[in-house]
């Protein structure tokens, strides 16, 4: 099976990367790009796909890379409307398959069933089919259940795959299944980080300050945080305001790939400890400084699953479309009892480059650029943001006596109880 990347922009290439000799093409729908050779495939109009489906492109299945639901489901009107079924949504794939280069992991998942043991995969999505192949590869009896649900609105996509061993499957509970990123990190062990265990209640029973980056946040207050010895976790372009203050967070943590840019930033910044994403590939393939450490952030199943909290750093955290969520995730870890969040505004304009979302000007100006925007316009931005905040509540309310409060000036977030943050001191 070979593969087309619809969409050659950050998500593509990455997935064009871990399908390796297996990707045939790129398809984008931006006129400058087609025609052109990108990491060594031809980007074709769909008008190029189509002249070709029945010759060149005869056994590709394309891959529908880009994150906008919107804009995904605009791309599958229009498959389906010219009678293409071979084609797949990466966001119904688990997110490891296209934020983390999956090689060593499947080879693990192989290596860990016997020949003539049957492997049983859940669903038909870009993930499995590029899982089968690779297990029929190393000698082992994939086979791919569909959900008696689901399985007639299949029809089409299993008529492709006639050699294939596919059966309905009338129930999940079947222990040798396959569908699930927290499943297959156990399993391989692949994103496991266990330098994380250093952190765990390091400040058992203490209280700390989650230090977002919203528009609201004033200078005065990081110094009241300073002169009072507050521990503090805080994230990204949080350095924008070094030169201002003479507080610093005891942790740092980035969890977006996108923000690789800071690179320099990182490795230099006076924090004691910086926690980086391990979905930044290219960051990672250089050294960098002792207290610089490798974070797992599981970005969620799909799009709509942004409403979990983690409790084990050493196996990650959940991205939950936010980096203050994942400081939260952290604190717990911490041992920390109360955590207060402040600069968390929780109102950004989505789509609009005129927005004010930072406490700095300069740094607005860079998450302005056409990459960022390109990633963070999605309408259910702000939902699925919540969805991780009520989460982190949940788990709040169930593991007495943690206590979350939002301490913020001001803003929109109602997760949480709010508190006066001058009342704190």
């Amino acid at each position: 099976m070979r593969f087309i990347v619809w969409g050659a922009g950050v998500r593509g290439r990455r997935v064009r990367y871990f399908l390796g000799n297996r990707a045939a093409a790129y398809i984008d729908a931006n006129p400058p790009m087609q025609g052109k050779i990108l990491d060594g495939l031809s980007i074709l109009s769909f008008e190029d796909y189509l002249l070709g489906r029945d010759g060149l492109y005869r056994d590709a299945w394309i891959i529908i890379s880009p994150r906008s639901t919107d804009f995904i489901e605009s791309i599958a009107r229009e498959l389906d409307a010219h009678g293409v079924v071979k084609y797949f949504r990466l966001q119904d794939a688990i997110t490891s398959y296209y934020e983390y280069d999956v090689s060593q992991m499947i080879a693990q998942i192989a290596a860990s069933f016997v020949s003539q043991e049957e492997i049983g995969l859940y669903g038909l999505d870009s993930f499995h089919a590029d899982l089968y192949e690779r297990l029929l590869e190393a000698g082992r009896r994939p086979v791919l259940w569909i959900p008696k649900e689901k399985w007639e609105q299949e029809a089409g996509r299993r008529a492709e795959l006639p050699a294939w061993d596919i059966r309905c499957l009338e129930t999940k509970d079947m222990p040798y299944i396959l569908d699930d990123v927290a499943l297959l990190s156990r399993l391989t062990n692949t994103y496991a980080t266990p330098e994380m265990e250093k952190f765990h209640n390091m400040y058992e029973g203490r209280r700390c300050f989650v230090v977002a980056t919203g528009p609201s946040l004033r200078m005065e207050d990081l110094e009241t945080l300073r002169k009072h010895h507050e521990l503090c976790i805080s994230m990204n372009g949080i350095f924008h305001c070094f030169d201002q203050v003479e507080w610093r967070p005891d942790f740092f943590l980035m969890t977006d790939q996108l923000l690789v840019r800071y690179e320099q930033a990182i490795d230099t910044i006076d924090v004691s400890y910086k926690l980086i994403s391990d979905s930044n590939l290219d960051f990672w393939k250089k050294k960098h400084p002792d207290n610089v450490y490798r974070m797992h952030v599981i970005y969620g199943h799909s799009m709509d699953d942004m409403d979990c909290f983690s409790n084990d750093f050493t196996m990650g955290c959940y991205g939950n479309f936010n980096v203050a969520n994942a400081c939260l995730q952290f604190g717990t870890y911490l041992g920390c009892k109360e955590i207060y969040l402040l600069g968390v505004d929780f109102s950004q304009l989505v789509g609009k480059k005129d927005r004010v979302s930072h406490f700095s000007k300069d740094y607005d100006e860079e998450m302005r650029d056409e990459d960022f925007i390109t990633k963070y316009t999605d309408a259910q931005m702000q939902k699925l943001m919540l969805k991780g905040y009520q989460a982190a509540r949940r788990y709040a309310d169930n593991h007495p006596p943690l206590k979350i409060y939002n301490a913020t000036r001001g803003g929109y977030l109602e997760a949480f109880e709010r508190v006066d943050f001058d009342s704190l001191f």
